[in-house]
């Protein structure tokens, strides 16, 4: 691999998950983490965190300041300008890995140190979440950027404000959050501090740059259900080209190999080829920055209908 490791702090979280599959990540990081039929969430996220930047403004505003229900990020007295685009937050990190996002928000603390924080609409599960090693990697990371990357100046706090969508309270009395037309449904915030320590980051990227420096793939973890899927999928793709070959194979016996028909042959190999390069290169204008390697897994795809076309070239 001869081009530098490009990681989201969060995908790099993924490592210290306990369902963590080596061969996932590794197929993964050469997708540049844009795995086949992968959809974001809807609309209503951007929406809530939309809100919650609106909440977290209003208090600012009025009082210079969050209420104590956000302790320890009461010290919190303005927001910090930064690129709010993954192109612009970046850097390279002392590992060689570029470390890229967007983190939700940056804080000016009363002291004049940054805080980096990151919304989630779920509830505080504290060390018993299963996600929050990619949280702590995610914000961790984004600090690192921030402070070591930007330079925006020190940062000093970084954690999670949950916001703890109060279910029960509608559901028990859904007539005492009805009015005029508008359910009203309460959220809590309940925030969540990091130990600002980059060197937590080191351990991980460690691991990453070990898989995308490998050439081989490693072996999956016992029982990934997504390896399950990728095989089924590959399964699915050798089907299709078997088919095709059978195709091949058949018109030219029945032709009696003919040059004509040796062409057409030649021809829908060609077409086929085209297909997928072109499937390649609509994602590459669709994500902008999407990159194929030369000596890559993507370049290195070996469609075995090859046979196929030499011995109709050779007709």
């Amino acid at each position: 691999m001869n081009t530098v490791l490009e990681i989201s702090p969060r995908n790099l979280g993924l490592t210290m998950l306990q369902t963590f599959c080596p061969l996932c990540f590794w197929i993964l990081i050469r997708m540049r983490f844009h795995p086949p039929f992968d959809h974001g969430g809807g609309a209503l996220w951007t929406y809530m965190q939309q809100i919650q930047e609106a909440q977290i403004g209003h208090h600012l505003e009025e009082n210079g300041r969050l209420p104590k229900e956000f302790s320890p990020f009461c010290s919190i007295k303005s927001r910090t300008k930064f690129p709010k685009h993954w192109s612009k937050f970046r850097y390279q990190h002392k590992s060689g890995v570029v470390l890229y996002g967007i983190p939700d928000e940056i804080f000016t603390l009363a002291d004049g140190s940054q805080c980096v924080i990151d919304h989630k609409t779920a509830m505080n599960k504290g060390t018993g979440d299963p996600f929050l090693p990619i949280y702590n990697s995610q914000t961790i990371g984004y600090a690192d950027i921030a402070q070591n990357g930007l330079g925006l100046g020190k940062v000093t706090k970084a954690g999670l404000f949950y916001w703890e969508v109060q279910r029960a309270e509608v559901i028990d009395d859904p007539s005492d959050h009805y009015d005029k037309g508008k359910v009203w449904v309460p959220f809590v915030p309940k925030p969540l501090e990091f130990d600002v320590d980059f060197a937590f980051l080191d351990p991980l990227l460690k691991v990453a740059m070990k898989l995308w420096k490998s050439d081989s793939p490693p072996r999956g973890r016992e029982g990934c259900k997504d390896c399950i899927k990728t095989n089924a999928l590959f399964a699915l793709g050798s089907m299709i080209d078997n088919a095709n070959q059978i195709q091949d194979r058949q018109i030219l016996d029945r032709s009696g190999n003919t040059p004509e028909m040796a062409r057409f042959v030649d021809q829908r190999i060609l077409d086929r080829r085209w297909s997928r390069s072109s499937a390649l290169r609509e994602l590459q204008v669709e994500d902008g920055n999407f990159d194929f390697n030369v000596d890559g897994m993507v370049a290195n795809w070996e469609y075995f209908d090859d046979q196929y076309q030499v011995s109709a070239a050779a007709s």
